[in-house]
């Protein structure tokens, strides 16, 4: 009960709210508790009362911005006993499209708690300070005037009356941060939902991109064997090569005389006798060679030296999942212990 408001009827920033100044507040008050004007307590029963009439406008506040909150993440059919099926998902999809709706609904949904919380603090405040005026009343009963008597009683039952609409109000913010816990944890399990889908998505395209990797190795290695076979062959054929081999006389064909020389030299079966074992030599020693690669990479990749290990610092915290309804909602399944994240180290023995 100071600053801005102890005069003005407008909410500093916001001139559309109108709110009752406390100057006003107090004067009605004290007008209409003329029978008690005597009575030392009250003043502060007066002022005590504001107090609460403040904090029950910060709950009001409090309330109607959750039901935002509520309705973007989906909770707008809760507490009824007709009409419950949810059929408005435009918001919620929209949440899940856009990350700059879930950064500023987490803003949202922080700042408000924040406000619960420091709501309840000032009713502590308030109830510290009606057990010290309820002691009070009993301490300066035995004390008070005949003016004071009059309207003890009335100021007394007030008072009850104002204790009870404290505690109620203490209760119904306590309420309200619990739902506001609540929709921060259903903001937190749509956030990682959709962490999952994206990172389904991107394990689909490592599936693609593996396949198409291993085909791209398939044709290389079917290159590389095709060049294996043809090379020996490439190598000792040509006449400027080891050899110097002329397999072939086709000048030999167009004569009619039958001691012309054959077409095919007599020493073509050497061509045959040094290109195919050194072809077969070259693709025995490429695949040793290929079977060794395999099996060093298998040893140093391979699952027996990788372990999954846990860097989650609260091991025992209960974390929710979830699935899709058929609907699109998003709903509990069940609940298990699972860290928040998961580091791969490989084995160095």
């Amino acid at each position: 009960m100071h600053g801005w408001n102890i005069y003005a009827d407008v909410n500093a920033g916001d001139e559309r709210t109108r709110v009752t100044p406390h100057v006003e507040g107090f004067t009605n008050s004290i007008q209409s508790a003329f029978p008690s004007w005597p009575h030392p307590l009250l003043l502060p029963v007066i002022l005590l009362n504001e107090h609460i009439s403040r904090g029950e406008a910060l709950r009001d506040q409090i309330i109607e911005t959750l039901q935002d909150i509520s309705g973007t993440l989906g909770v707008t059919a809760s507490g009824r006993l007709i009409n419950m099926e949810i059929t408005d998902f435009k918001r919620i999809r929209e949440l899940m499209i856009h990350p700059q709706e879930r950064i500023t609904l987490t803003a949202r949904i922080n700042t408000t708690i924040t406000n619960a919380i420091n709501c309840l603090d000032v009713l502590r405040w308030n109830a510290r300070c009606r057990e010290r005026i309820a002691a009070c009343f009993q301490e300066i009963e035995s004390s008070l005037t005949e003016n004071a008597k009059n309207g003890h009683k009335e100021l007394l039952d007030y008072f009850a009356f104002m204790d009870v609409q404290a505690t109620e109000l203490s209760d119904f913010v306590e309420s309200l941060k619990l739902r506001l816990e609540l929709q921060l944890s259903v903001l937190n399990n749509l956030v990682a939902q959709v962490d999952n889908d994206v990172n389904y998505d991107m394990a689909r395209l490592s599936v693609k991109i593996a396949q198409a990797t291993g085909l791209d190795s398939t044709a290389m290695k079917t290159l590389a064997i095709v060049t294996a076979v043809f090379l020996p062959p490439t190598f000792i054929a040509p006449s400027q090569t080891l050899f110097s081999m002329s397999m072939f006389d086709w000048s030999s064909s167009e004569s009619t005389d039958s001691d012309s020389p054959q077409v095919v030299a007599s020493t073509f079966w050497i061509y045959w006798a040094v290109s195919v074992p050194l072809t077969l030599l070259i693709l025995v020693a490429f695949r040793l060679w290929w079977r060794r690669q395999k099996d060093r990479y298998a040893e140093m990749y391979g699952m027996d030296n990788i372990r999954v290990e846990s860097t989650d610092t609260d091991a025992s915290y209960m974390r929710p999942h979830y699935h899709k309804y058929q609907n699109g909602l998003v709903g509990p399944h069940k609940y298990t212990v699972r860290p928040h994240r998961y580091t791969i180290r490989q084995n160095s023995d």
